[in-house]
């Protein structure tokens, strides 16, 4: 696994919320894909993470709580 795998969006950004996407019909399409994308790295990430022993998460300065925590969460919660 490679350090890049382990970078992870956790500024909390929303790709668009619902309401933003049914307002502009159009963009709506795009909004979805952006959202569905955005849960499908989630859950790559996570599972990854979830793999990581104790040493590779010092390795990387992770605590191993706080990575546990963000396991735990589904995939659509930031």
């Amino acid at each position: 696994m490679t350090l890049a795998l382990l970078t992870c969006d956790v500024t909390g950004r929303r790709a668009g919320s619902v309401g933003d996407s049914l307002k502009a019909t159009p963009s709506a399409p795009a909004a979805s894909k952006r959202g569905l994308a955005l849960w499908l790295y989630r859950s790559q990430m996570r599972r990854e993470l979830a793999q990581l022993d104790r040493h590779q998460l010092d390795d990387c300065g992770l605590d191993a709580d706080i990575v546990r925590h963000e396991v735990c969460k589904p995939f659509w919660r930031a």
